[in-house]
C-alpha cells in the first residue's frame, strides 16, 4: 500500500486537471502603460486585472475619471458586452467575475477618460480557452 501511495504521488496529474494559466497584455495607450491580466481565460467566469502607469515614470497613473471595458467576439457576433469595473488602488481596476461564454478570441476594448476632452483608448486581444 505504501509502495502504491508514494508511485501514485510521483506521477503527473492529467490534462484535465492542470491550473488554466492567466493572459497577461502589456501595452502603450497614449502616455500609458496598461498591464492587463484575464484569469482564468476559459469559458465561463473571469477576472481582469486592468494597471495603468505612467509610461515616462513608471508610477501608478491615478488621474483616471472613468475607464470602460467590452468585450466582443466578432467570430460569433457577440458583443460588445460591458464589463463592470472597479477602483481597487491608484492606477488599479477589477472586474470580477466577468462572463465569457464562448471559446475564442475575445477582443476587449478598454477606454480610459482622463479629462472632460480627452480619453485613452485601445482594443486588446484576449484567447478564452
Amino acid at each position: 500500500m505504501l509502495a502504491t501511495t508514494g508511485a501514485l504521488v510521483g506521477y503527473s496529474p492529467p490534462a484535465s486537471y492542470t491550473t488554466p494559466k492567466a493572459v497577461n497584455i502589456e501595452q502603450r495607450v497614449g502616455p500609458l502603460d496598461l498591464n492587463t491580466t484575464v484569469e482564468p481565460a476559459t469559458v465561463g467566469s473571469n477576472t481582469m486585472h486592468i494597471y495603468l502607469f505612467d509610461a515616462k515614470t513608471g508610477e501608478p497613473f491615478d488621474d483616471t475619471k472613468s475607464i470602460t471595458a467590452q468585450a466582443t467576439l466578432k467570430s460569433a457576433n457577440v458583443g460588445p458586452l460591458d464589463i463592470a469595473l472597479r477602483k481597487s488602488g491608484p492606477g488599479h481596476f477589477t472586474a470580477d467575475a466577468f462572463q465569457l461564454t464562448l471559446a475564442g478570441e475575445w477582443e476587449i476594448r478598454i477606454v480610459d477618460r482622463v479629462s472632460e476632452f480627452d480619453e485613452y483608448a485601445t482594443t486588446i486581444k484576449v484567447p478564452i480557452r
